[in-house]
């Protein structure tokens, strides 16, 4: 019964002509050119990632170097897979720029704002707002 499910069969064949890679490139590039029309234009790009990585990895050496040489003396036997994989997870770097949680947060914070004043306040009202912030100076 299972003789034909094999790689094709998940789908991990689908990108060797090179249709579907095409296909995504085109949409990231229709989602990144909708998210500057929005004005989310503040994603992190991998580069950047990359860099504050690095940075945060020698900012951490050169202000503890003390405790590092301690934690060394202090356990004698470690596991090397438990070593491994602490530095797998620090050295993660995400293939794809993503916002931060902070920006994240403002967004829905501003896309919920909106949609209760789209809910609750009339054009009318909400034109008058405007143009009273206007006149203040407080836009």
């Amino acid at each position: 019964m299972y003789h034909n499910v094999d790689m094709d069969y998940y789908g991990y064949h689908n990108e060797k002509d090179g249709a579907l890679l095409e296909y995504k490139r085109e949409r990231e590039w229709e989602w990144a050119q909708q998210a500057l029309a929005a004005g989310e234009s503040e994603f992190v790009t991998v580069e950047e990632e990359a860099e504050e990585v690095e940075a945060m990895e020698v900012d951490t050496e050169e202000e503890n170097p003390k405790k590092a040489r301690k934690k060394g003396k202090s356990k004698k036997v470690e596991e090397p897979a438990e070593e491994e994989a602490g530095v797998m997870m620090d050295k993660y770097v995400a293939h794809m720029a993503m916002p931060s949680q902070k920006k994240v947060e403002e967004y829905l914070v501003r896309r919920r704002r909106q949609q209760l004043l789209d809910k609750y306040v009339s054009q009318d009202l909400e034109e008058s707002a405007k143009e009273t912030r206007e006149l203040t100076g407080m836009s």
